[in-house]
């Protein structure tokens, strides 16, 4: 009898179960073109409800944890109100029930114009530690958002959760600009009001993503912003940036150096943009895998990296062209530098300052480069590579790299108080530039792997006082070259150091010479001495006539 009363205890709880777990999601429809005004409304595609406001008070997000809301295409208007509110502990899904894109304004079927919201469309808070929310949105173009203080799209204030937008469009979403103004135009993650070193990373996802024709000058982040000591990992994949126009991180600014916080670029096209400061702005661990970074302006940077801690960022597969006056990748006190890895650097041109180029500049920083190719950019100096002042005396290691017909004053390659480290069969050819068209040496040393092929072909210094094949030190500049040194490159306004492994004293070249003198010395005194030995023994022979032995 207890076992069958037990037995119904568990039965009816887990109908009970059952029933809260129904109870605890909800999903409505949204047609612009439907007449059902009042509740209830929207539980099926033909009883879909003709606004927003209506939906979300049939399937609201107090009364359900989880609420889905499919939109049929129209424009939808959100001046004077505020979406959702504050968002605690839930998940909400958004999705275009007709997907397809306008061929010419990008833009999907379902738009959402935030002109006047009084709010930021999705603004995720928690009240605990433990809280978790989850927002999944697809097919969505977000238009004319703005807001004060913080982004009028997305602002999460440091809670843990998956927050994903799919195949979504954004464009001319700002915020008021001014010193000192950040939080983002479009996305934001900010610090939490609790205690956030204990908090778990939330991930930002943006995936097949449209951003295009925004301007936020004046703005720290024109559409990312990450705060600093948040963690968070960013994900932005197959997504394209066109048009977009600010300063400081007119793309993304990150000021989150934290070691459990990532960010991750591929497979994405940054074009036709225009930075005075900076595009991307980065200090914490970064992975940009196959993006094409082409047709950029500003006199500015394109992916600024700043970090003194153990981060690093790593460009592979990437391409760099056609840009003008901006500087693609720059490196500041950068405590493990930047890593290359088959990128390319093709027809950039860069003439504002001395002290930066068109591909890549390094500024108390370090470098690998392998199997990356630089060629046809120009800058007055260091049209490929500019690098100064090595804060953490680690060298630029350049491995299997092509430079090939880049212009410069000073170098295709321009270093300056720092190493360079070059092997396995790179390659200068065919640069030019005033003096050291390939390298440009000041107060460095050059070392040339000893197991290397590195080759030196047709390089020109125009000055006409220094034919080197393209390697040039500068007067005075103590730098040092060793290792394997091509036999074409003229050496004489360099210092150059014998192999460690050599003994002290003449080079091996010279003690061979020297040998062979010897030996040759040796040879034309015994020949001299056996000639002298002859003449005294036919002297001994000789009589003269008329004369005879007496005894």
């Amino acid at each position: 009898m207890k076992s069958i009363i037990f037995s119904l205890i568990l039965f009816l709880l887990f109908v009970n179960l059952n029933k809260a777990n129904d109870n605890s999601s909800c999903t409505v429809y949204i047609n612009i073109q439907s007449p059902n005004t009042k509740q209830p409304c929207g539980e099926t595609i033909e009883t879909a409800c003709q606004e927003f406001l209506t939906a979300v008070q049939s399937c609201n997000t107090t009364a359900f944890n989880t609420t889905t809301y499919y939109f049929s295409p129209a424009t939808y208007s959100f001046e004077g109100i505020d979406p959702f509110g504050s968002i605690v502990n839930k998940t909400i899904n958004i999705i275009n029930q007709e997907y397809s894109v306008d061929k010419d304004t990008s833009y999907t079927s379902v738009i959402f114009d935030l002109k006047g919201a009084t709010n930021s469309f999705f603004n995720v808070q928690h009240n605990l530690i433990s809280d978790i929310s989850n927002i999944n949105i697809t097919g969505i173009t977000f238009i004319n958002g703005y807001q004060e203080s913080q982004a009028s799209v997305f602002v999460n204030h440091g809670t843990y959760g998956t927050y994903s937008f799919e195949s979504c469009v954004f464009e001319n979403n700002t915020m008021k600009s001014g010193t000192n103004v950040s939080n983002g135009g479009s996305f934001s993650v900010l610090q939490s009001s609790l205690n956030d070193v204990v908090l778990q990373a939330s991930t930002l996802n943006i995936n097949k993503c449209t951003f295009q024709n925004t301007s936020n000058m004046g703005v720290t982040g024109g559409l990312f912003y990450i705060d600093n000591n948040v963690r968070v990992v960013l994900n932005i994949e197959e997504s394209s940036f066109t048009n977009i126009n600010g300063d400081y991180g007119s793309i993304l600014y990150n000021g989150n150096k934290l070691l459990s916080s990532t960010i991750s670029i591929s497979n994405t096209v940054i074009s036709k943009c225009i930075a005075t400061n900076s595009t991307i702005y980065l200090v914490g661990s970064t992975q940009v895998y196959n993006v094409t970074f082409s047709d950029n302006t500003g006199g500015g940077v394109g992916f600024q990296f700043t970090s003194s801690s153990a981060v690093s960022t790593l460009f592979s597969y990437c391409n760099f062209i056609d840009n003008v006056n901006i500087t693609p990748i720059y490196s500041f006190k950068s405590g493990l530098g930047v890593s290359l890895y088959k990128c390319v650097f093709s027809n950039n041109y860069y003439s504002q300052t001395v002290d930066r180029n068109g591909a890549l500049t390094l500024s108390d920083s370090t470098a690998s480069v392998s199997y990356c190719q630089f060629y046809n950019n120009y800058a007055i100096n260091g049209s490929s590579i500019y690098a100064t002042n090595f804060l953490y005396n680690d060298p630029i290691s350049i491995f299997n790299s092509s430079f090939v017909s880049n212009t410069a004053q000073y170098g295709g390659v321009f270093i300056s108080q720092g190493a360079l480290f070059l092997k396995d069969n790179t390659t200068f050819a065919n640069n030019i530039a005033s003096f050291g068209s390939a390298i440009s040496c000041f107060d460095s040393t050059i070392v040339f792997n000893q197991t290397s092929i590195i080759t030196f072909t047709n390089n020109t210094d125009t000055n006409g006082g220094n034919n080197s094949n393209g390697l040039g030190c500068g007067s005075n500049s103590g730098c040092v070259i060793k290792g394997n040194i091509p036999n074409n490159i003229d050496t004489k306004t360099c210092g150059v150091v014998p192999d460690k492994n050599e003994k002290p004293g003449l080079s091996a070249g010279k003690k061979a010479l020297i040998a062979i003198a010897i030996v040759a010395f040796v040879i034309i005194l015994i020949v001299a001495l056996i000639f002298t030995l002859r003449k005294i023994k036919q002297r001994g022979a000789y009589k003269p006539i008329g004369t005879s032995n007496h005894f």
